[in-house]
């Protein structure tokens, strides 16, 4: 992707963030309706000034962040730390908009949004390879 194309997101309000299995999508929004959807395949973090809220790790972490993970079923709805994000954590972001969107030197996308959330996406590896899919919303 380039910065010409993650730029359709600039502008857009972030409407929802869920997870199908281990990936996460965030979809973007224009007051008319149209927009975009973020899959994501790799590791992100969002942050708030100097905290962080959510990463894509939290999804293979139990609720409550306890380290006992025998018998662990991390893909149970509900039962991971990035699910329990979801449900108390996620209406404070949700409506926010997107002020800018970019590209680093190592293809990292870097969103940030109107009241100051950064949403930080990760090219993991050295590997060539697709991080992260924005389709139009349809």
């Amino acid at each position: 992707m380039s910065e010409q194309s993650i730029s359709v997101l600039q502008n857009l309000k972030l409407k929802d963030i869920h997870r199908e299995h281990e990936y996460v999508a965030f979809t973007f929004a224009a007051d008319d309706g149209t927009g975009y959807i973020l899959m994501i395949y790799t590791f992100f973090r969002i942050t708030d000034g100097n905290r962080i809220l959510v990463t894509e790790t939290d999804v293979f972490l139990k609720d409550g962040f306890d380290d006992d993970l025998d018998e662990f079923e991390w893909d149970e709805p509900g039962a991971n730390a990035f699910d329990q994000w979801l449900r108390d954590g996620l209406p404070g972001i949700v409506g926010q908009s997107v002020v800018s969107a970019e590209l680093n030197k190592y293809n990292d996308l870097i969103l940030r949004f109107s009241e100051g959330v950064v949403l930080s996406v990760y090219s993991e590896s050295t590997e060539d390879r697709e991080y992260w899919d924005l389709k139009k919303k349809g």
